[in-house]
């Protein structure tokens, strides 16, 4: 038996895998739709995860789905709304580590010359004051 818009809520709940591939057949455009907008400066990869995630949860916790089939659309679009925005903290996070740790390696790169500046300068010093000491004879 195939799921159709009638009974793909109880198959999905009695796990049945036609149903899930029914969900993600009619409800991907509206589930991409509202991840791209929301992640919509991240990279594809944030993107396709988010989906990935969603038909997950869906699956996973179809036994909580109260409702009928119009009432499923709400509640799709709620998960991705949600896991999106999850998704969208991450990637701010992970920019601003790395926007950090870039920041981090030119201070650290820019002390380096700084300290092999000063000793060339104390290296020179040091030349010049032994230059300038008399010869015992």
């Amino acid at each position: 038996m195939n799921s159709s818009p009638t009974n793909f809520i109880t198959r999905l709940k009695k796990k049945k895998e036609d149903a899930l591939e029914y969900i993600i057949d009619a409800y991907m455009p509206l589930v991409k739709t509202i991840a791209t907008k929301i992640l919509h400066n991240g990279n594809h990869l944030d993107i396709d995860e988010c989906i990935n995630d969603v038909f997950l949860i869906v699956w996973q916790n179809s036994h909580q789905f109260k409702g009928e089939a119009e009432d499923f659309k709400k509640w799709i679009g709620m998960i991705t709304k949600y896991k999106a925005i999850d998704r969208y903290r991450q990637a701010e996070k992970r920019n601003t580590r790395e926007q950090m740790n870039e920041s981090l390696l030119q201070k650290e790169s820019s002390m380096e010359t700084d300290i092999s500046v000063l000793r060339q300068e104390e290296k020179n010093e040091l030349l010049a004051a032994i230059s300038q000491l008399e010869v015992e004879g």
